[in-house]
Formats: structure tokens, sequence, C-alpha cells
């Protein structure tokens, strides 16, 4: 009892293990660690990167103390704890001076000449890619290359024409960086979704508590 007195006080030393997908890996969780890390310097954050599925196992043994990801196939455990962040269109980038970038309205046809790049999704997106319907020539928007490393693709698409697609809010990011021009096509998929996955009335160490706090509070402004 004194050492978690301790801990609420300052922190003190400690460790924190929480998971985080492509998505919270380069848009969320860098403003969150750039205020955490600094105030808390005795406080060592084990962070693993990757999608859902690979991510639930280990918080449901315990080896997390929580996930910061799409929880679309988490919805039937019933003894997780969800809370939805950061909400974003899907949306499509490239560099500046890209053969597309005056196209409006590309079709299917026209943005399969160059290769697409994407990270792992959540089931609804393939259900989406699935029911999309075909041109002419038979073409869909399917992937040429699948990375959860949003540097590694923004790197790719910086040095070809490849075509970047992933939430508008993390694009953004990039393209206030200068290095990609996010493009205005109309897409009607379905919203990206971060979301606080953590399990119902288990009890967290103080460092793991304050780190929560501040990623919602951190949701909180992105979405206003």
């Amino acid at each position: 009892l004194e050492e978690e007195v301790s801990l609420w006080k300052g922190l003190g030393p400690g460790q924190v293990l929480i998971g985080v997908d492509a998505v919270a890996d380069f848009g969320l969780l860098p403003e969150v660690l750039e205020t955490y890390v600094p105030a808390h310097p005795g406080i060592l954050i084990s962070l693993r990167s990757g999608h859902t599925d690979t991510l639930l196992p280990a918080l449901l043994s315990n080896d997390l103390h929580f996930i910061v990801a799409d929880a679309e196939i988490a919805q039937h455990h019933e003894q997780l704890d969800i809370r939805p962040l950061v909400a974003s269109p899907l949306a499509a980038a490239i560099r500046p001076g890209h053969p597309l970038t005056n196209n409006p309205k590309p079709t299917a046809a026209e943005v399969s000449r160059y290769p697409r790049l994407g990270a792992s999704t959540a089931p609804r997106f393939d259900r989406w890619l699935q029911e999309q319907p075909r041109g002419e020539s038979g073409t869909t928007l399917s992937r040429s290359l699948v990375s959860d490393n949003y540097g590694l693709l923004t790197r790719l698409a910086e040095k070809s024409d490849a075509i970047v697609f992933g939430p508008h809010s993390l694009l953004q990011r990039y393209q206030q960086e200068g290095r990609l021009q996010v493009v205005r096509w109309p897409f009607e998929g379905p919203n990206t979704q971060s979301s606080l996955i953590r399990i119902k009335e288990r009890h967290l160490p103080p460092a793991a508590e304050r780190l929560i706090d501040l990623v919602v509070n951190t949701a909180n402004l992105q979405n206003q």
C-alpha cells in the first residue's frame, strides 16, 4: 500500500506494457509520449506494435496493461472495457507532382496503374472492398503492399508514384510536413477507429492509469 501511495504521488520507478496498432502508433501515440516520457523518466514503457488480433491474446493473458487499437474483433469479449477514442475517414495521399495530382476523381483503372500501399485493416474494410462494384475492366482497389509501418509507406510514396491509403488524420500530418499531399478523392468506405481496450475491473499500476488518462485526454483534444 505504501508503494502504491508513493507511485501515485510521483509515479516513481515502474513499467507500463501497452499494445498499439499502426493507426495509434503513428497517429495518437507520438503526441501522448511527447508529454508522458519527459514528465516520468523513471517509468519504463514497453511498447508492442501489431494488429488487434495479435495484441488481444497478450492483453487477455495479462502481458499488456491495455491496448490502443481498432476494437472490431474485440467486441464479443465480455470481459473487456472498450472506449472509442479517435475516428477518421479513409483517405489517400500522393507525392507532390504525382500524375494524379490534378485528377479530382480518378477511376479504379487509373488508380490501379500505380502501387497502392496500406496498413493492416479491420474486417469491415475487407468486406467493403469485396462489396465494391468492379469497373468495366474488372479492376478493384486492392493493395500492392501491406505494412503497419506508415513511416515506410510514406517514404515509398515520396520516392515513387505509389498511393498511400490510410486515416485522413494521420496522412494529414505527413502533408503538414510537406512530404505528401492528401487528395480529395471521394471514399464511401468505413472510418478508421482507435479505441482504448482494457480488462474490466483489472487493477492497473498508477503509471498505467496515468498514461490511460493522458491517452483519453489527447484523443478528446484531437476530436475537437
